[in-house]
């Protein structure tokens, strides 16, 4: 924990010096981080700590009306945090990471716990076709990585099609503030405010999205 607290600031003091950097910088910055052994070491610890109180509190209102015959879909699965919690809640959980490092941790780590569990490969835009999901959770405000308004309404389009009517697609938006700003410029394309996001939800089809602490959420 000591080690990913002088991370954070390290990553903090890094960005107040260089608020705007260049497209190579924010490309490479993400790629050697997804990658880089002490930060996988990191995300495999933090697999094992279940929950954040404030996720614990979101998921056990919103899966409350989801049945458990249908699976819940993680997108930016690392390794495995959320997955496993909510696998743990029984239901059948599939993710995705565009990091083998961590998708290989994930699926270690899902035989260990023995659960209804799949991994895969797969950029942020490769979502799975081949099943309806209740909830579908984009984690650490990986939206921003979609560079335009309309890439980002394709995106929001298709995980629409993959949920069952009613089924709820959340985004973490942790990293966003209410002016648009954002912790993390350097691991991401686009900043918006929460209200553009509500548009682009509401382009996409999704019905009255609401903002939940760090959640940005909707109904199919």
């Amino acid at each position: 924990m000591l080690a990913i607290l002088k991370e954070w600031s390290r990553l903090s003091n890094l960005l107040a010096k260089n608020p705007t950097p260049k497209d190579e910088q924010v490309a490479l910055t993400r790629y050697q981080n997804l990658e880089n052994p002490q930060f996988i070491e990191q995300q495999e610890q933090m697999a094992l700590m279940g929950l954040h109180p404030h996720e614990e509190s979101f998921f056990n209102q919103r899966l409350d009306g989801i049945s458990k015959n249908l699976p819940l879909l993680v997108v930016g699965c690392g390794c495995g945090r959320q997955a496993i919690a909510l696998a743990q809640k029984g239901y059948a959980v599939d993710g995705i990471d565009d990091s083998a490092s961590l998708v290989r941790r994930a699926r270690s780590l899902s035989t260990v716990f023995n659960l209804p569990l799949h991994f895969d490969c797969k950029s942020l835009t490769e979502l799975p076709d081949s099943k309806k999901y209740g909830l579908i959770f984009v984690t650490d405000s990986l939206i921003n990585l979609i560079p335009s308004f309309e890439l980002r309404v394709a995106f929001l389009q298709k995980a629409k099609q993959l949920l069952v009517p009613a089924g709820i697609l959340c985004l973490e938006t942790d990293f966003l503030l209410l002016s648009g700003a954002n912790r993390f410029q350097m691991a991401h394309e686009f900043f918006p405010n929460k209200k553009a996001l509500n548009n682009e939800m509401r382009a996409s089809g999704f019905v009255d999205p609401q903002d939940y602490e760090d959640f940005f959420w909707a109904k199919a």
